[in-house]
């Protein structure tokens, strides 16, 4: 009877060990086993979010001497922290609609040279919450580029007459 009990939880166990587990994704039980990452996607990267490579690498070359390599509104900043093996903040919590920080903590932060890049998906946050805010501020005064869909604001090359 004993046996028959701990089989399930046993198996289950087992399964879970041998699942692939990739990003801030948690699985449990039997699942992928494998999964296949297309040219330019970072390996790091969950199934949804497709961090490209080259957006990876540029945040990890330019870690070294920050406190964070970069910051992103909400819960992409766990998937590019675990791709890059680079403290990455977390702009407005998960959601990217909490109060913290504000504009005026953030630009301290970046005048204080603690944060690298903003990394912007793109399609913004909640309209008028103090991510938003930081993304409109930083992109109109520093120099970005676009990595494969994402925008990096160079919070380290101010835009001359910029905000």
């Amino acid at each position: 009877m004993l046996v028959a009990v701990l089989a399930g939880p046993a198996a289950w166990s087992v399964a879970t060990a041998q699942a692939v587990h990739r990003g801030s994704n948690v699985y449990a039980g039997p699942g992928v086993t494998a999964v296949r990452t297309p040219p330019g996607i970072s390996p790091g990267s969950t199934t949804r979010t497709r961090l490209p490579t080259a957006l990876v690498n540029q945040v990890a070359a330019g870690a070294r001497g920050y406190d964070w390599a970069a910051a992103v509104i909400g819960r992409r900043a766990a998937d590019l922290q675990l791709a890059s093996d680079s403290s990455v903040w977390a702009l407005g919590g998960f959601s990217g609609r909490d109060p913290h920080p504000t504009l005026d903590e953030f630009r301290a932060a970046v005048a204080a040279a603690r944060v690298h890049y903003l990394v912007l998906t793109g399609r913004g946050s909640a309209t008028g919450s103090p991510g938003e805010q930081i993304a409109h501020w930083a992109a109109g005064a520093y120099a970005s580029t676009r990595v494969d869909g994402w925008i990096v604001v160079d919070l380290t090359s101010a835009v001359p007459g910029g905000r």
